[in-house]
C-alpha cells in the first residue's frame, strides 16, 4: 500500500495499517492526512486504535458504573463549550477527578449522574489515571 510516497508493503487497505517501530513514523502519517477512519485502523499488530478506544470507554463505564454517586456526565464542559459529537464523563475520586471525552455513541454506557455541564477540571492530565485506584479506599468505605 501507498501512503502519501511512503510504501507499507504486504498491507491490504481493508485490513488496516500496522504500524511497528519508530514513533516519529507514526506521527509523520498523522500529519500526512489521514482520515479518522484510517486513524482508527492504524495498529499495533493486534489492536487498532478503534478497539483501544471501545476497551477504554467499556473499562472506564465498568468503573463509572461501579461508583456511580462519585460519578457524573455531562454534554459541555463546565464553561458551556464541547467538541462536537463527544461528551465528558467523570469520577470524583479521593485524590481529585479523572475524566475522559466519549463519542455520543457511548452515552448510554455510563450509569451516572448528568448535568448539563460537567464541574470545573481540576486541570487533572493522563498522568493522573492512577487517582482511579484510590476508588478502592471509598469502596471499602462505602461498601462496609
Amino acid at each position: 500500500m501507498d501512503f502519501n510516497g511512503m510504501e507499507f508493503e504486504g498491507v491490504e487497505p481493508s485490513k488496516g495499517i500496522t504500524v511497528t517501530g519508530s514513533m516519529d513514523l507514526l506521527n509523520d502519517m498523522l500529519h500526512q492526512g489521514l482520515t479518522d477512519e484510517q486513524l482508527g485502523q492504524l495498529s499495533d499488530g493486534a489492536h487498532t486504535f478503534d478497539d483501544l478506544y471501545e476497551q477504554r470507554a467499556v473499562l472506564f463505564a465498568t468503573i463509572v458504573n461501579t461508583y456511580p454517586e462519585h460519578a457524573y456526565k455531562a454534554k459541555e464542559h463546565d464553561d458551556g463549550t464541547m467538541y462536537p459529537g463527544y461528551f465528558l464523563v467523570g469520577v470524583h475520586t479521593p485524590e481529585g477527578d479523572y475524566s475522559y471525552h466519549y463519542e455520543l455513541k457511548y452515552w448510554d454506557l455510563f450509569k451516572c449522574q448528568q448535568f448539563a455541564r460537567a464541574p470545573k477540571w481540576d486541570g487533572h492530565t493522563d498522568k493522573d489515571v492512577k487517582r482511579l485506584l484510590s476508588l478502592n479506599l471509598w469502596y471499602n468505605i462505602d461498601r462496609v
